[in-house]
């Protein structure tokens, strides 16, 4: 396996590691803040986009536009291969849909809501910087190894910076009335 590959690697498992992520770094580090924004990660990702976007609308829409592309690698675009959709040509044959993409829209919606905490809270650009690379590196990622489209990114990303931006205005409201203390325990 090549570097290139490797990376493509990690890109792949970024949701699931940003989610794990999170997940322990708010029960190791006592921190509301991180188990909300797990919360909000797991919500957006699974919720709203597996089920309602792509299985509920998009799933239910005519025309090519919401399916990944056709030359999909065997190796699958999530962090699992699923080669039974593989025909003698190592490309997927089966179409999923891929409208929009949960990578990029994760991505966008991190970005989003620890831009947001970290303007209000300790105005690092270089951090900011950092977080906004990483989404644009999967994003590109994406449509590299053709998982996506350019427009099934774009509306993924989109709908990331929406629901981060939302999804922080909420969480800071509760964060100001004092109903998310800033400890677990």
């Amino acid at each position: 396996m090549g570097f290139g590959n490797e990376l493509s690697g990690i890109a792949a498992s970024m949701p699931m590691i940003i989610g794990g992520g999170s997940l322990l770094a708010g029960l190791v580090g006592n921190s509301k803040l991180a188990i909300y924004f797990t919360l909000g990660v797991f919500l957006q990702d699974k919720i709203l986009n597996t089920f309602i976007l792509k299985k509920l609308i998009f799933g239910n829409m005519k025309g090519n536009w919401k399916y990944r592309p056709s030359n999909i690698p065997c190796e699958g675009c999530g962090l699992f291969a699923d080669c039974s959709l593989c025909g003698k040509d190592k490309l997927a044959v089966k179409r999923h849909i891929g409208m929009p993409s949960g990578h990029s829209q994760t991505m966008c919606f991190s970005a989003t809501f620890w831009t947001m905490y970290m303007l209000k809270k300790h105005s690092k650009s270089g951090i900011i910087i950092a977080i906004w690379l990483l989404a644009l590196i999967i994003m590109i990622d994406r449509m590299r190894r053709n998982c996506h489209t350019m427009f099934q990114v774009t509306v993924g990303a989109v709908i990331g910076v929406a629901l981060g931006y939302s999804y922080w205005l909420l969480v800071e409201k509760e964060l100001l009335n004092g109903n998310i203390s800033a400890t677990l325990y």
